[in-house]
């Protein structure tokens, strides 16, 4: 049996040692930025003005982007409809076009407005009174399905005062 000097061991033990912690460091920095490089979404002040006819409604929303990677809203469901599709243009029928996709870039908001991009709910299966609650789900190409309750309002200036609430992913 060859005898090592206890020195080999010391060395060669710290130079894998000193590896091991290296490729740990290595996996554990590439693992935390992976977090920091995701979107993190939630909606907020959603809400639909006063329908201005029984065939087509209106909702708009913030959709808000706190992570450090964009996403993409890529549809709306909802609870009164099978059939929801987001526009861009002022609300009067002739000057929107139907949009496939809304970018939500990272750390921003995207506001869903009356006279910008916007939900359009058609032919809903029901009468939608002020007042009234409508489920809406926004869809998104990387994060998870955001669900909210949004009110119908009385007037076309925005949310009832006490509406705010969100749901994030």
């Amino acid at each position: 049996m060859i005898r090592q000097p206890w020195s080999a061991f010391v060395v060669g033990g710290s130079m894998a040692f000193g590896a091991g912690l290296f490729l740990l460091a290595a996996g554990t920095g590439s693992a935390a930025s992976a977090g920091g490089d995701r979107p993190r979404l939630s909606v907020s002040r959603a809400y639909m003005p006063p329908p201005g006819s029984a065939t087509e409604v209106m909702a708009v929303a913030t959709v808000r982007n706190a992570g450090g990677a964009p996403d993409t809203l890529i549809g709306v469901r909802t609870d009164v409809s099978t059939i929801v599709m987001m526009h861009e243009g002022a609300g009067s029928g002739m000057d929107m076009d139907m949009v496939d996709t809304v970018a939500l870039p990272a750390h921003r908001s995207v506001a869903l407005t009356a006279s910008g991009r916007h939900i359009m709910i058609m032919q809903p299966t029901r009468a939608l009174r002020p007042g009234d609650l409508v489920h809406l789900t926004f869809v998104f190409a990387r994060s998870a399905p955001l669900s909210i309750d949004a009110p119908v309002t009385t007037a076309a200036g925005g949310p009832p005062a006490e509406q705010g609430g969100h749901r994030h992913g």
